[in-house]
């Protein structure tokens, strides 16, 4: 029961924008030309997935045995207690960060699609100190905020690119790895062998949405060899310059994916992206990158 569970909840669909042309603020900002942010939505088609810069917050759990039953109860019950306490606001996801505090500690982040002030924030923090929940077997505290959306966290992941190009070795770093729910990736049933790798063409829905942060030389998706659940799928990209793989990463670190075109209502994961160097897909698998959260 480790950092990869996710778990999708929804109080109300995100609202999802209309197409909107590139702004003076985006353009300054170095956005991708086929990249457009409306608010918090990154959009680049009139459908397929996006990007949300969402609002998140940090709980830590403490629970008196290591159970994933009770774990999950203990995420259900967070959520609800929150959708009672902010019921305007819509909370798109809930899912375990890969830190942990101690021996039955760990991080809960949820998600939520809209701003939360400094009173709501206030709010919070006052109600969730060791908060007792699931017949007092878990304790939540709340730990803290963060908005995607404010300039600060994008600055943030200008930083972490600023240092990778100061390393010699990373000077062709023109890869990138998306981690992708593999019911997002149309290689479920009989394409679904662990291991195998498949090619991703032009015209295609993933290849499209890569090519609006830069030139493609080869994309395909990967599908690791065990099967966690969630299961997952890695979607490779190989750019034509470097430029291409920091634009994406620039883009959806830290952030939240939106897919409301398969079949559910709303369906969001966050993102768990990759740079790394190599001159085909092949050499941005995990064990040739360094993996950013």
């Amino acid at each position: 029961f480790g950092s990869r569970q996710f778990q999708t909840i929804t109080s109300r669909p995100p609202s999802r924008p209309g197409m909107q042309r590139p702004t003076a603020e985006t353009r300054a900002r170095g956005v991708p030309a086929g990249l457009r942010w409306d608010g918090r939505w990154g959009t680049w088609a009139e459908t397929g997935v996006q990007i949300l810069a969402g609002c998140f917050v940090d709980f830590e759990v403490i629970a008196l045995e290591w159970d994933p039953n009770l774990l999950r109860q203990a995420v259900s019950q967070v959520v609800e207690s929150l959708q009672r306490e902010v019921p305007d606001k819509g909370i798109v996801n809930a899912y375990w960060r890969a830190e942990t505090f101690q021996r039955h500690g760990y991080y809960l982040r949820v998600s939520f699609d809209s701003s939360l002030d400094t009173g709501l924030t206030a709010k919070l923090q006052r109600l969730w100190q060791r908060k007792p929940l699931c017949n007092g077997t878990v304790s939540v505290s709340c730990m803290g905020f963060e908005d995607t959306l404010l300039p600060v966290f994008g600055e943030r992941a200008k930083t972490i690119l600023a240092a990778r190009r100061r390393r010699p070795e990373t000077t062709n770093e023109t890869g990138f790895l998306l981690e992708l729910p593999e019911r997002w990736s149309n290689v479920v049933g009989a394409n679904s062998h662990r291991g195998r790798y498949i090619s991703v063409h032009k015209q295609s829905h993933w290849f499209d949405f890569a090519s609006s942060f830069g030139r493609l030389v080869q994309a395909e998706l990967a599908l690791p060899h065990d099967a966690q659940e969630p299961r997952l799928v890695h979607f490779l990209v190989c750019f034509a310059t470097r430029e291409g793989a920091e634009a994406m990463f620039s883009e959806l670190y830290g952030r939240l994916l939106s897919d409301s075109d398969n079949g559910q209502e709303s369906d969001c994961h966050p993102v768990h992206c990759t740079i790394g160097a190599g001159n085909e897909p092949q050499s941005t698998r995990p064990s040739h990158c360094c993996t950013h959260c």
